[in-house]
């Protein structure tokens, strides 16, 4: 069995398209299929259907493929580790939500690196659903997932199937953010249910648990980054969005301020994950001290 013919139908199955992955794999996409067929052809079953959405596996295919996959992946981390060795090259890399507090620990972390060549430092903010493939595919060594109460089952169920280890770091309530200059802000009582209707309520477009919160008779805006957030926030000022607490510092640098409500509020959770074959390094540590940091200030911040 060829071991590159392998690595062809895990990029297959990771794209759900043969031209797509012919053009990650800079090959032909008759090349590719001939590959396939090979492939099929040597081990006596069909691995993939082709259907109007472009292909997917068979039930035997999945089967061949789980197997396959756990191949390339220990491949892949095999020579990624003696290549980062032979270049005198520590890493970390972590998958995030779209998330303030985390966003501020990795900061902090690349903060206290600056001055060392030999680290490398990645931090990607995805959804969920992507942060587990990633973490599944060797792409990222840790992840975070933000898991709202409603999705908790459904999260540790897919975690324990995947045999993903996991453990929550920190439970909280999404708080209301706005613009300085909004009119929620200059409020002087609580905010209520019927004070949102009428106002825009933002929301991540490509995230999981980030549908609207209260349905008022405003529109909804969906972004893709913090960035756009921000800048929205502060520019329209009858816009607001439901997020994990902001540590105080960033607040005030962005011009946004979080206010107290009395509108029912989300309960989330920031929950690591990692492969039962991973082992946590001084960076991971590090990155998780500067988060309970992080935590600990915006706890203080919340009390004064």
């Amino acid at each position: 069995m060829n071991f590159i013919h392998l690595k062809y139908a895990v990029e297959i199955e990771k794209t759900g398209s043969v031209s797509k992955a012919a053009e990650n794999l800079f090959m032909g996409q008759p090349n590719l299929s001939k590959a396939i067929k090979e492939l099929e052809n040597e081990i006596g079953i069909t691995i993939f259907i082709r259907t109007s959405r472009g292909v997917t596996p068979t039930e035997q295919g999945k089967e061949f493929l789980k197997k396959a996959r756990e191949l390339v992946n220990s491949f892949n981390k095999l020579s990624d580790s003696y290549s980062k060795e032979k270049m005198g090259i520590s890493g970390f890399s972590v998958a995030i939500p779209s998330c303030d507090h985390i966003a501020s620990a990795f900061s902090a972390l690349a903060a206290t690196r600056q001055d060392n060549s030999g680290i490398r430092l990645c931090c990607r903010e995805i959804g969920n659903d992507e942060i587990i493939d990633r973490l599944l595919s060797y792409d990222t060594d840790i992840g975070i997932l933000k898991i709202t109460r409603e999705k908790e089952k459904k999260y540790f169920r897919i975690l324990e199937e995947q045999g993903i280890r996991y453990r929550t770091l920190w439970e909280y309530e999404l708080v209301l953010l706005c613009g300085r200059e909004s009119a929620l802000a200059k409020k002087k009582d609580v905010i209520t249910a019927s004070d949102l209707s009428g106002f825009s309520e933002l929301i991540y477009a490509d995230y999981e648990n980030n549908e609207r919160i209260f349905t008022g008779a405003g529109k909804t805006i969906a972004i893709g980054d913090r960035g756009s957030r921000n800048d929205l926030l502060t520019h329209l000022p009858d816009s607001y969005m439901w997020t994990p607490p902001v540590p105080q510092r960033m607040l005030k640098g962005c011009g946004l301020v979080q206010i107290n409500t009395d509108v029912p509020k989300r309960k989330c959770k920031d929950v690591l994950i990692y492969r039962n074959d991973y082992e946590m390094s001084i960076l991971d540590e590090q990155f998780l001290s500067e988060l309970e940091r992080v935590r600990e200030d915006i706890l203080l911040d919340k009390n004064n």
